[in-house]
């Protein structure tokens, strides 16, 4: 699957679902239809890690000794991590791909 819009989130049983997005369904490689949890759902914002790893809205990472959660910022119109405990603190979305991503804000 293209990484690109791919949509994630969360079942009842708490597993993460990935795949194409239908109101608060999955459609995932299983070709099933999961619903999922609106509260996690997050899309892919077509950028991979340093390690490769796509990224999805509402990942976290640290840098700096700060940490900080991937979200769409409407006056950059992009997406980029803006500081948990400081939100003044923002990397650009061009620096994610430099990052790690250590978790997401749903665990």
């Amino acid at each position: 699957m293209n990484t690109l819009r791919l949509y994630r989130g969360k079942d009842i049983y708490n597993h993460w679902q990935y795949g194409y997005l239908v109101e608060d369904w999955i459609y995932g490689v299983s070709k099933e239809y999961i619903q999922v949890r609106q509260s996690t759902i997050g899309i892919s914002i077509g950028v991979n890690d340093r390690t490769g790893s796509p990224i999805y809205e509402g990942d976290t990472f640290e840098y700096k000794g700060n940490k900080y959660v991937v979200e769409y910022d409407e006056d950059s119109a992009g997406y980029v991590g803006k500081g948990i405990e400081n939100p003044t603190y923002q990397i650009s979305g061009f620096d994610l791909k430099r990052m790690i991503i250590t978790g997401n804000i749903h665990e």
